[in-house]
Formats: structure tokens, C-alpha cells, sequence
């Protein structure tokens, strides 16, 4: 992946989510942007291209995620 690729990791904080980015940071040249599905709902999502990579926790997000991935999906 080059420097432009994005990875977005959906999930509610926590340590599933801070190990799964621990993780995807060893990957060279990406950027990881963490969503909370409970802070961004009804927001504004982050500026830039649009992610390369969707890493999704729908146990863990309920409701809030799926509106969250339905602006996604708008957005991009």
C-alpha cells in the first residue's frame, strides 16, 4: 500500500479496538483513523480521501455503527 491508502477501524474504544490498531500500525505507508461509531453519529465524518480498508465491529457498535457506515456509504 502507498502513503495514500487509508484504514478506518469502526469500533467502540476499548482494548479490542487499541490492539487492532496496535496491529494495523505495523503496516508500512497507511493511515489508521479510529471512528467511535457513539461520537460520530449524526457528525460529520473525517476530511479526505475515502478509506481503502473498512475494519467494522458490528458486536460492539450496535445501532450507532450501522448509521455510521450508512453515512460512509453516502459520503463516499
Amino acid at each position: 500500500m502507498d502513503a495514500s491508502q487509508r484504514i478506518f477501524v469502526l469500533a467502540s474504544p476499548g482494548h479490542f479496538r487499541d490492539s487492532l490498531v496496535a496491529i494495523l500500525r505495523t503496516i508500512p505507508c497507511v493511515s489508521i483513523d479510529r471512528l467511535n461509531p457513539f461520537a460520530l453519529e449524526n457528525q460529520i465524518l473525517p476530511e479526505g480521501p475515502a478509506p481503502t480498508v473498512l475494519v467494522f465491529d458490528q458486536g460492539g457498535t450496535g445501532t450507532a455503527g450501522i448509521n455510521v457506515l450508512e453515512s460512509i456509504r453516502e459520503e463516499w
